[in-house]
């Protein structure tokens, strides 16, 4: 009898994930069928270096783009080249000269003081005219600097996706070019995913993020040690381990 495949859905998976997939890689001559060749993509995810330099980097870059944020928000009022000149101070850290930790304490403090009186003038029950006037000339500044931090979130998430895409896209060329490598050294015609992402069901039908499971049964050849070698350049990866069916992985969760 001729081996089966028993292949399932592809589930949506977290960034790069290489999906589940069906590739055919060259013309079908057999009479039975074509030659199979399986990946298991949860030894793909842990060992490849591609994947794994595409993750780090973009952890990177997102705690890069994050701490820009976090020392921006410190200056609640501050705007424009104010605001902008006192985050380059503060990002310079040990760096910096004791004439520039002065310029940042000034900046810092006016900051500081000038939140402090628009808080109390907003609290205050009968004010004059001119505490009025004081009120609504610091909520304008603090109104301003609540848009140039919001424009800057915006900014910042924008190129994260740009980041997002450029990184996926260069994963997705090593894989599938391992792919094609992998077909023409084993005479393979089709690779499919013996195991993808799934997700995993949580409270009240919410998902508890997503676990590596075992979609292919048994056939097939498999050529994951292969494909993992050719994009390393040749370094093998450490041998299977028995916990590798329904492994979680860094950026998934049960």
């Amino acid at each position: 009898m001729r081996d089966r495949v028993i292949p399932v859905p592809t589930a949506v998976a977290a960034g790069f994930v290489l999906m589940g997939l069906v590739t055919f890689l060259a013309p079908v001559r057999s009479q039975t069928g074509p030659v199979i060749g399986l990946v298991n993509m949860a030894r793909v995810q842990r060992y490849a270096r591609a994947i794994q330099t595409a993750r780090d980097q973009r952890a990177q870059e997102r705690l890069d783009r994050q701490t820009l944020l976090d020392r921006h928000e410190q200056f609640a009022m501050l705007v424009g080249d104010e605001a902008r000149r006192a985050v380059e101070l503060d990002l310079k850290d040990v760096r910096r000269t004791a004439q520039e930790s002065q310029e940042l304490l000034a900046l810092r403090r006016k900051s500081s003081e000038m939140d402090l009186d628009r808080v109390k003038l907003i609290g205050r029950a009968n004010p004059s005219d001119q505490e009025a006037a004081r009120r609504d000339e610091l909520q304008a500044v603090y109104n301003r600097r609540c848009d140039e931090l919001e424009a800057l979130r915006k900014q910042l998430e924008e190129e994260l996706l740009r980041v997002d895409e450029r990184l996926q896209k260069e994963v997705d060329d090593a894989f599938a070019a391992a792919l094609r490598s992998i077909a023409e050294q084993t005479g393979v015609q089709v690779i499919m995913a013996s195991h993808i992402l799934v997700p995993q069901p949580g409270v009240e039908g919410r998902d508890a993020g997503y676990r590596w499971e075992n979609v292919v049964y048994y056939g097939g050849q498999d050529v994951t040690d292969a494909l993992i070698t050719t994009m390393n350049g040749g370094e093998a990866p450490p041998p299977p381990s028995p916990d590798e069916q329904g492994i979680d992985l860094p950026g998934t969760t049960r």
